[in-house]
């Protein structure tokens, strides 16, 4: 088992999320391919970049309300995100990870319809 972060198992503490970093960046460097990073850390790396692209068109617009745009989606893409690395490391198909990836989109497109019927994803909406 690959340890992410020996962090989680002591105190937090920044010496503890200093070491938590050095795990992640190790990790990214040796894997030779997406599917070979643990999801968590794919995960991880996706919420740096959505983060901060939301706080980049923050900054830009004035609008501070483009993080919940991406509130029914990320969560979405994070599950999608754990299914595609199973997959692409030959793994069989898990029943119930398919079923909980299913549900979370039906939950995100819910939520994403909703919005959206609300006027959520107008470019000024606030």
């Amino acid at each position: 088992m690959v340890v992410i972060c020996r962090a989680l198992s002591q105190e937090l503490s920044l010496p503890g999320l200093e070491a938590c970093a050095v795990d992640v960046i190790r990790i990214l460097q040796t894997s030779d391919s997406y599917g070979a990073v643990p999801p968590i850390v794919s995960n991880l790396v996706w919420c740096l970049v959505i983060a901060t692209v939301s706080f980049l068109l923050q900054a830009s617009t004035g609008n501070y309300s483009h993080v919940d745009r991406l509130w029914s989606i990320t969560p979405v893409l994070y599950s999608w995100n754990y299914l595609f690395v199973a997959w692409s490391r030959g793994l069989a198909a898990d029943v119930r990870l398919v079923v909980l990836v299913l549900l979370i989109t039906q939950w995100g497109c819910r939520l994403t319809f909703n919005f959206y019927r609300k006027g959520g994803y107008q470019w000024t909406a606030e």
